[in-house]
């Protein structure tokens, strides 16, 4: 089953071959010149499928993925031209030509992600200064543990110090561009999940390379290479799977969506600053860099107490609010706006499943009489009653709406003809204060549209109000569009 399935979808093969791959890396090659030779060759197998797929697409989508594939090229021509440098030459200069093109792979990578976000239409000025906040804090650690000692290194040329500078920038800069692409409002697919998966590799490795090589103790075959070569498996695995041209489903709003997940993450990232000053501080022993640092930190963590109860009461509120503007305020029951927002999904469920979806217009018989003798109060009351007794005698997955006045709407979802009609028996039998209903029922065909499909079941709705006693369940005339539903295309 597994080997039918990777058969099928090319990014499963890519993603396997991939892992293979690293693993044959680290565990099965004694040869550091192999080593060398596989990191050029996946980086450029990885460009040229991104590349290569790219042009299966349109518009900005095509664009962020040639400049993700050209960023990955730039990746690609650096380790081939730095293995040169290594296996065939044996030199390492630094600053070399591939510092070229692997500095060019950071803005590359950069303009292709906030292109994907715009494609996406997911960038927001929340998630933008979410990412300002996490690349901030991030900064301030990578200033004082990799930064700073290149600055201050005295015996580094201007060049030397400006090129070790640019990689943790860049790093930095893609830092920013992926907490916004993960942080804009909406649930992504699975394609940009491997996306941010590999991005997310590429900064784990440069952070781990930045501190290694500080110390010296950096060297090919290191398990930092996963990072970077688990990049390219990541990515083109992204690229590959089908959902790669599907757009993020969006949400609300910021307030109503805010996890706990992200909260810890901006808390974590403010608190980069006072750690490094109490971390300083414990080094130097100063005493004020301490309590400068601890009470930034509690007063931090304080407002930040705060600011979770608020948005807690906040989202209470929106949830609130938005159960109220869903409910008619006389019955309790669904009003128009669910109908109008379910009946779309409903219909393409339906059409794209083939099951039978059917419509019920319930209207309570001769209702303004009933008002007239017994007064609005007792009217009012008998609503309430229907609402209630017919929400009882559906299934949970129907929807009972009121849909103005004395008229009610069912959405019946897996219900075809005959059992709706013997539905709305039961909801005419549990009618009460020995009252009645008269009610039309229609069912989809697979090219109506939601107007069409309510206006048959109305029809026949007037067809029920015209008989002599009302009281009656009449089922809408077959539509004149195609019945059938076609065979999907092969």
């Amino acid at each position: 089953m597994y080997v039918k399935a990777i058969k099928r979808e090319p990014y499963l093969l890519w993603l396997v071959a991939g892992l293979a791959l690293v693993g044959v890396y680290f565990f099965f090659l004694a040869s550091g010149s192999v080593q060398d030779l596989m990191s050029p060759t996946l980086a450029l197998a990885a460009s040229l499928v991104i590349l290569l797929r790219s042009f299966r697409f349109e518009g900005a989508l095509r664009l962020a993925w040639i400049l993700i594939g050209a960023g990955f090229l730039q990746s690609a021509i650096g380790d081939g031209l730095w293995t040169l440098y290594e296996v065939v030459w044996e030199i390492e200069p630094f600053p070399s030509y591939a510092d070229l093109f692997y500095l060019a792979f950071y803005p590359l990578i950069a303009a292709g992600l906030v292109t994907l976000v715009r494609w996406h239409r997911a960038g927001d000025r929340d998630s933008l200064v979410d990412a300002s906040i996490v690349a901030i804090g991030a900064g301030v650690l990578t200033w004082v543990f990799v930064m700073s000692p290149y600055v201050f290194d005295s015996s580094m040329t201007l060049v030397e110090r400006l090129v070790s500078l640019a990689y943790p920038v860049g790093d930095l800069l893609l830092l920013a561009v992926l907490v916004r692409l993960v942080f804009a409002p909406g649930k992504f697919s699975m394609s940009s999940i491997l996306l941010a998966l590999g991005i997310l590799a590429t900064l784990v490795a440069d952070a781990g390379f930045a501190v290694t090589a500080l110390e010296g103790t950096y060297a090919t075959g290191h398990w930092l290479d996963a990072g970077w070569l688990l990049t390219y498996v990541l990515v083109g695995a992204a690229v590959l799977h089908p959902s790669v041209s599907m757009r993020s489903a969006h949400v609300n709003s910021y307030v109503t969506s805010l996890p706990g997940q992200r909260l810890a993450l901006l808390a974590a990232a403010s608190m980069m600053s006072p750690a490094v000053l109490i971390v300083e501080g414990l080094r130097d022993n100063q005493v004020d860099d301490l309590v400068i640092g601890g009470c930034s930190a509690i007063l931090f963590l304080l407002v930040l107490f705060r600011m979770a109860g608020l948005v807690r009461q906040v989202q209470s509120q929106a949830a609130k609010l938005e159960t109220l503007s869903d409910t008619d305020e006389l019955t309790g029951a669904p009003n128009r706006r669910v109908w109008f927002r379910q009946i779309p999904y409903e219909i393409a469920r339906a059409q794209r499943s083939g099951r039978p979806l059917s419509v019920a217009i319930i209207d309570i018989d001769h209702f303004k009489d009933y008002n007239d003798t017994y007064g609005h109060q007792e009217g009012d009351r008998l609503l309430q009653g229907a609402a209630s007794a017919w929400q009882d005698q559906l299934r949970a997955g129907d929807l009972l709406v009121r849909f103005g006045g004395d008229e009610f709407v069912a959405l019946l979802p897996d219900c075809d003809l005959v059992n709706a009609g013997r539905a709305m028996e039961r909801l005419r039998a549990a009618m009460p204060h020995n009252q009645t209903c008269s009610t039309g029922v229609a069912c989809l065909a697979w090219d109506e549209s939601a107007d069409d499909l309510l206006a048959r079941a109305d029809q026949a709705l007037y067809a029920s109000k015209d008989a002599r006693e009302r009281n009656e369940i009449i089922p809408a005339p077959s539509s004149v569009t195609a019945r059938v539903r076609p065979s999907p295309a092969l």
